[in-house]
């Protein structure tokens, strides 16, 4: 790539905008930085996976003990099996998930053991973005603010018992979750990371993991390469 069009034929004219503001207009340059961004991406991306998986795992076991205390199935996300509060917030998602939970089962390889069958509920669960978790907590979404606060005094405050069980520990873990969700999807369509702060966006990571368990935080840092990448940074260099 020694020309500009060479790599806005590559990038894009819109894309690539912003690398050359950074690198007053230097296109080598601007590659550069842009290849930088694709790595930081990545640890990023490999360190929002560890918090949605454990934010994931400790709300849904939060909300199935919730879900048998209303007399209802411990499968939450299951047709008919939701408790009406809960599905006041999470009605569309459930079923845009067991759709696709569906689509899956049905595109499995004829010999694959599961080809075709119902969905279960790891099934449906795996299927829920890291906006519906978010949104469960009141963040994302016009959902049913009565319902949320019932959820989480009720039910998602036992999934992370280090924070304040009131209407404050919800506006906690609920803004970070928000801050988190906008960054993956930032990682996740390619978006340029440029003005992220690392320590900013882990330190919501670390405080959420925390407010679940003490040693989450430890675990999902332990091979983190978030902050080596930043060091990397082209623009740290000059």
């Amino acid at each position: 790539m020694k020309s500009t069009p060479d790599i806005e034929l590559f990038l894009g004219t819109a894309r690539l905008a912003p690398y050359l503001t950074c690198t007053d207009g230097d296109t080598h340059r601007a590659a550069d930085l842009y290849h930088w961004n694709t790595e930081f991406a990545g640890a990023l991306h490999a360190q929002l996976c560890h918090v949605e998986i454990l934010v994931r795992n400790a709300m849904d076991r939060a909300l199935a003990d919730w879900n048998v205390s209303k007399g209802y199935p411990r499968e939450w996300s299951l047709q008919r099996s939701t408790a009406p509060t809960l599905y006041k917030v999470t009605g569309t998602a459930l079923s845009k998930a067991r759709d696709r939970a569906g689509k899956n089962a049905k595109a499995r390889a004829k010999e694959h053991e599961r080809h075709g069958v119902d969905p279960t509920h790891d099934d449906v669960i795996a299927q829920l973005t890291f906006g519906n978790w978010s949104t469960l907590l009141g963040y994302t979404a016009p959902v049913s603010k009565a319902a949320v606060a019932e959820l989480w005094r009720d039910a998602l405050r036992h999934a992370f018992p280090n924070a304040h069980n009131n209407e404050t520990g919800r506006h906690f873990i609920g803004t970070r979750m928000e801050r988190l969700r906008n960054l993956r999807n930032r990682v996740s369509h390619h978006e340029n990371l440029l003005g992220v702060n690392p320590e900013h966006r882990l330190q919501d990571m670390m405080a959420v993991l925390a407010a679940i368990g003490p040693d989450h935080p430890t675990w999902a840092m332990a091979r983190s390469r978030v902050r080596a990448v930043k060091k990397s940074d082209p623009r740290l260099q000059r």
